[in-house]
């Protein structure tokens, strides 16, 4: 009777029921507002960019162009052959989907099993914002890019499982974003510095959190060395120009200062008034509600958002940091690591 208690208090399909039942409404909302979002969007049966290609020749090319073979593969599954054909509304759909379950699991690392109003109205600018909505304008694209966003967030529910165990899932994940959209990656770097920023804050930082961090950088890195080293075995990224060439080690040190900077300056320069003001609202909060930790000094709160705040807005650019060109000046859609 015991042994089976532990199986039923440790079963996954268990833990998910109660996490529905706790909070239905709340995930009704998510999903709901995804959905008006990703389907109005389909509704205006606008061809963007690669999308007419594809429509006209049905072609996936998503491996070809930038060795996304997760969206490549994915393309088929859905689509139920290798030649694509629009299924209208059913892409956009799939998308909210998608988006819903990595705001979710974004909320639950973060507040809990019991969710918050507050947290899930937040959660929604993860894919409802200024750069993610180009995102779901893709008519073919749109889904696997909401995988790529999904896939730096889900390695994170395993933050207090064993090490091998995190390890391996976060190095799986990182291949699996990269094969997805590159530019979700900045998205993985900022989840992993949050988890670390929360447990630091609620004084519950241990070696073990400290020596997850570093695993989660390792996984990181070697996931995206994986990818380079598969994407130079399949296809030459220097044929297709400097969109996808990276510094050389020489000049990485200007060109990643020359990134933030063009990074962080087109977003507040590009961002409507209404975006700025959320930006502000958005830290100004956090800086209250840190700085009145009771359980640090403000001299500590202060010093450790300022850390907190310096490495997670750059960072969110991810790998993209690196590359010659700052791809955000040539579509929004690079920037989307700013909304986690």
């Amino acid at each position: 009777m015991v042994k089976h208690s532990f199986f039923l208090e440790n079963n996954l399909v268990l833990k998910i029921k109660q996490f529905v039942d706790i909070n239905k409404w709340k995930i009704f909302f998510v999903t709901v507002v995804y959905q008006i979002v990703c389907i109005n969007i389909g509704l205006q049966n606008y061809p963007y960019i690669d999308d007419i290609l594809r429509q006209e020749t049905g072609i996936t090319d998503f491996a070809a162009s930038y060795s996304r073979w997760g969206s490549e593969i994915a393309s088929w599954l859905v689509q139920g052959s290798r030649h694509l054909t629009d299924l209208g509304l059913t892409t956009n759909i799939l998308t909210g989907l998608i988006l819903a379950i990595s705001s979710l699991i974004l909320c639950y690392l973060f507040i809990g099993n019991k969710l918050t109003w507050g947290s899930v109205v937040a959660s929604v600018i993860l894919g409802i914002n200024p750069w993610a909505l180009q995102i779901i304008s893709f008519r073919f694209d749109s889904p696997y890019m909401a995988i790529s966003m999904l896939a730096s967030i889900v390695p994170f529910l395993f933050w207090r499982k064993k090490k091998v165990i995190f390890f391996i899932i976060c190095y799986l994940c990182v291949l699996i974003m990269a094969n997805t959209y590159q530019a979700s990656s900045g998205i993985f770097i900022v989840i992993a510095l949050s988890m670390m920023f929360k447990n630091i804050q609620e004084d519950n930082a241990s070696k073990k959190d400290f020596n997850r961090l570093f695993l989660s950088a390792i996984a990181y890195i070697s996931g995206l060395l994986t990818f380079f080293i598969e994407s130079k075995l399949i296809l030459d990224f220097n044929a297709r120009g400097q969109t996808t060439s990276i510094a050389n080690l020489n000049e990485a040190g200007a060109v990643i200062v020359r990134n933030i900077y063009t990074y962080v300056s087109t977003i507040i320069n590009q961002s409507a008034n209404i975006w700025k003001f959320l930006y502000v609202l958005i830290i100004l909060c956090l800086v209250i509600t840190i700085f009145f930790n009771k359980k640090h000094t403000k001299i500590w709160n202060f010093l450790v958002l300022f850390m907190y705040l310096s490495l997670v807005i750059p960072l969110s650019y991810g790998v993209l940091i690196i590359f010659n060109d700052s791809l955000i000046d040539i579509t929004p859609r690079y920037g989307i690591g700013i909304s986690s």
